[in-house]
């Protein structure tokens, strides 16, 4: 990678004595991008797989599984069926603790050998490999709906394809690492926000296409857009992605190593130690802090797949409903992650702490507002002042990458994802009985112990501005 200097403007010329047409700035700046367009496409594909899943279990549910009437299940939403809408909720939530131990328990060994390969034999397979599983999970959904008498815990099995290639998480982490070494310090968080932007911005045309979709051909026309965007991801990926240039030289360890050493326990062992070895300059309880800080954003981000349960009991909202409400949500946050990170974080020289202090601020007002909120329109006002939500992933990922070396990215980016991942398995189970618990008399409990967690994340990065004071360890 040529030497640029961190004050170096982002699309500063890398050969200054010569300067370069708008073509050739034009063309070098594209060069740059890499991954950006299959996480567009992902993001897509996600976002209308979200809800349509959940629809896709509760209708199952409802028709198979306790065989009540096509117009009870049609209208479970309209407030006429509160018991048959109780009993099939509780189901549908019980199910999505099964759905997430199907995509995070093979994950964890899956992720810990994608590091591993990552450090020593390149970073391309472990960020091509999820969009694979997210393909062949795609099929399993859509042979679940075309076959619509298959029995729903079939809908499990379809995610453990997703979770040997790594999962969603493993998808984020390896594109993180990817990227890290992609970037100079200066710019490395405003680097890996840009995913977290791209994401945020596509998940509303995500649903409003798959809205169009389901009018016209129902769930099948949905997962067949879904599976072709998911196929269209891997092949650029295969085509484009080539390996970092930092990583081509780091010297010749990616070529003298075989696939016996990357899976042997001492290099396994390496993913799991990384994390506790002494750095200069506080790195040690930065990454300690930091991957904490990660944990709870993780488990805050876990809640929003009770977000259309919620609103379907509290407010009676059927899915275009929702779906008005996503898209604006998803768009605020995108804006947010666009503007904020930028400005602060690169151009005002803002402290990644700092970052995660105001989006840790931002998500109590969000969740508070949200489990609270007497009516519908409130949780329009919550969706404004969750402009900075998202900023703390991004900024959390970027401190922790500037500490580690870069032969080290996969190793601590998948020993997070293997945390995260743990979490994730334990943290639905808990969801479930909260949700579960005070369905009856205050859906919103769940919501109120998600802006507590947020509470934290602020504590933890106030005290990282004030009292963590660099030094050696």
């Amino acid at each position: 990678m040529d030497d640029i200097t961190e004050t170096s403007p982002l699309l500063k010329s890398r050969a200054a004595e010569t300067p370069k047409s708008y073509r050739s700035k034009l063309a070098e700046t594209l060069g740059e991008v890499t991954v950006e367009p299959a996480i567009l496409l992902h993001s897509i594909a996600y976002a209308a797989d979200q809800v349509y899943l959940t629809n896709i279990k509760i209708d199952k549910i409802c028709l198979n599984q306790f065989n009540y009437s096509a117009e009870i299940c049609e209208s479970l939403d309209t407030g006429n069926y509160t018991l048959q809408q109780d009993q099939v909720q509780r189901v549908a939530a019980d199910y999505n603790v099964y759905c997430h131990w199907a995509e995070y328990l093979p994950a964890i060994i899956s992720m810990v050998i994608l590091g591993a390969w990552g450090d020593t034999r390149g970073r391309r397979l472990p960020v091509v490999l999820p969009f694979i599983g997210s393909l062949f999970s795609s099929l399993c959904v859509f042979a679940n709906v075309y076959w619509w008498t298959l029995p729903t815990p079939f809908i499990i099995l379809a995610l453990i394809p997703l979770g040997v290639t790594g999962g969603n998480l493993g998808l984020s982490m390896n594109t993180c690492a990817y990227l890290s070494t992609m970037s100079k310090k200066r710019s490395r968080t405003f680097r890996l926000s840009s995913t977290e932007w791209i994401k945020m911005g596509c998940y509303p045309l995500g649903i409003y296409v798959s809205m169009l979709l389901f009018g016209y051909g129902g769930y099948l026309a949905v997962f067949s857009f879904e599976i072709l965007l998911y196929f269209i991801a891997g092949v650029y990926l295969i085509v484009r992605l080539k390996e970092p240039p930092s990583t081509r030289e780091q010297g010749s360890q990616a070529k003298i190593t075989n696939i016996g050493q990357v899976l042997s326990p001492s290099r396994l062992k390496r993913t799991f130690t990384v994390i506790c070895r002494p750095r200069e300059s506080g790195g040690r309880t930065t990454l300690i802090f930091q991957s904490v800080i990660l944990l709870f954003l993780v488990f805050m981000l876990g809640a929003k797949n009770y977000f259309y349960l919620y609103t379907r009991k509290k407010f009676d909202w059927n899915y275009q409903d929702y779906s008005d409400w996503t898209v604006v949500d998803y768009l605020v946050k995108a804006i947010g992650v666009l503007l904020v990170v930028p400005t602060l974080s690169y151009y005002c020289r803002v402290e990644d702490n700092m970052l995660i202090f105001i989006g840790g601020v931002s998500a109590m007002f969000y969740y508070v507002m949200f489990g609270t909120a007497p009516v519908a329109w409130v949780l329009y006002l919550a969706s404004a002042v969750s402009m900075c939500v998202t900023i703390p992933v991004a900024a959390s990922k970027g401190a922790i990458s500037k500490v580690v070396s870069m032969d080290e990215l996969g190793s601590m980016f998948s020993l997070l994802a293997v945390t995260q991942c743990i979490m994730l398995l334990i943290a639905p189970s808990l969801y479930t009985f909260i949700y579960n618990l005070t369905l009856e008399f205050f859906p919103g409990t769940l919501f109120l112990m998600m802006a507590g967690v947020a509470a934290e994340v602020c504590c933890i990065s106030v005290w990282m501005l004030t009292h963590h004071l660099p030094g050696k360890e």
